[in-house]
């Protein structure tokens, strides 16, 4: 009975072997050894039953409508801005002076600054601030984590006219001055959890000896 199962894990660690050198001289295909048989699933195949999808009918002309729709009135609105006219729907001859006048007008401008301003400073410290906190919960595990992810997670839950709402009565709650400062504080909240779940996905995949 011993040497039975002496030749038996002999058996095993000898089809592991051969598997694993099967593995590394395919490289692009997958092996399964059932004892003395090797069942090959190609790489190609497994292409093709991901793609059965795309086999759905009429599913083409749906993607092609979703992004006209989405895209068309954009390209639109750009055709239009080069219309001498008042009217925008009535064409008459391209101009470009609806782009000095907009070039021209202060408001517009101070509009465009602090726009630039709030998205430079909440794109940096919110990656900032989501890099740290997904370097120090990759590979740890703790009590109140899925509570913790499921804050975090909470504002891609909301929308955001009730995001920017409660935010805008927290902070006359608490008697803070509205400014720039108070839009960049507020973008810089909204936008952490954009950045923290895909690093941090990204970072659970990785090798914890890397971290």
């Amino acid at each position: 009975m011993v040497k039975t199962l002496h030749l038996f894990a002999r058996n095993e660690m000898c089809n592991k072997c051969v598997y694993t050198e099967a593995r590394r001289e395919k490289g692009d295909s997958s092996y399964v050894l059932g004892g003395s048989r090797i069942l090959e699933f190609s790489r190609g195949s497994h292409m093709t039953s991901s793609n059965t999808l795309w086999k759905f009918p009429g599913l083409a002309w749906i993607a092609v409508f979703f992004f006209a729709f989405l895209y068309v009135p954009i390209f639109v609105l750009v055709g239009l801005s080069f219309n001498a006219n008042d009217i925008a729907n009535i064409w008459t001859h391209f101009t470009t002076d609806w782009y000095r006048v907009a070039l021209e007008n202060p408001n517009i401008l101070r509009a465009l600054k602090n726009s630039l301003i709030v998205a430079t400073s909440a794109t940096v410290v919110s990656t900032i601030v989501a890099t740290t906190a997904a370097l120090g919960m990759a590979g740890r595990s703790f009590k109140g984590q899925n509570l913790f992810n499921g804050l975090v997670g909470l504002p891609l839950l909301v929308p955001e006219i009730v995001t920017a709402v409660a935010t805008l009565l927290f902070f006359l709650g608490i008697g803070l001055e509205l400014s720039l400062y108070t839009v960049i504080l507020a973008h810089i909240v909204f936008c952490i959890p954009f950045a923290y779940l895909p690093i941090h996905a990204r970072l659970e995949g990785m090798d914890p000896k890397l971290l």
